[in-house]
């Protein structure tokens, strides 16, 4: 009876070893599903992750093109301003030039008449100056003719010159 006990006593610590290590086991095993199941959670998150990193690295270079695009676009057109700017500039430029020319005109053809004015004008007195010398000379050469008739040995030599063609 004895040895039947301390069979079944062995036969209980073997039990007790032998559940325990199943518990050990299951404990493994659970352990080992968790540690799986987080590395497979952790593969798709990397692989989501990379995923995400290619996605976010082609809108990067994609947005790198089209800012490229964007700053040749706003460097011709602000090119494009300037020399709009400067066609601006020059059609100002321009007009202002009419503008005084149109002045220029305008005070010229004032000048111009009035030179012309100034020319009729000395013209006339020129003519009238012509018409007083002939009148003058006319005058002197009837009073020479005359002082002539009257006494012609009294004429002075200068009178006579005068009549003289």
């Amino acid at each position: 009876m004895e040895s039947i006990k301390v069979d079944d006593a062995e036969e209980k610590k073997e039990r007790i070893e032998l559940f325990e290590a199943t518990l050990k086991v299951s404990e493994l095993v659970q352990i080992t599903r968790e540690k799986i199941d987080i590395q497979q959670s952790a593969a798709v998150k990397e692989k989501d992750l990379r995923e995400e990193h290619d996605q976010l690295r082609d809108e990067k270079f994609s947005m790198i093109g089209s800012l490229r695009v964007r700053k040749h676009t706003i460097l011709n057109q602000t090119e494009q301003l300037n020399r709009l700017k400067k066609v601006k500039d020059l059609e100002a430029a321009k007009a202002k030039v009419e503008m005084n020319f149109e002045e220029y005109k305008i005070k010229t053809r004032a000048q111009f008449v009035s030179f012309t004015e100034q020319v009729h004008h000395a013209k006339a007195m020129n003519q009238d100056l012509v018409d007083a010398a002939k009148l003058v000379l006319e005058i002197f050469s009837r009073i020479v003719q005359a002082q002539a008739r009257v006494s012609p040995f009294n004429c002075s030599h200068s009178l006579r010159l005068l009549l003289q063609p």
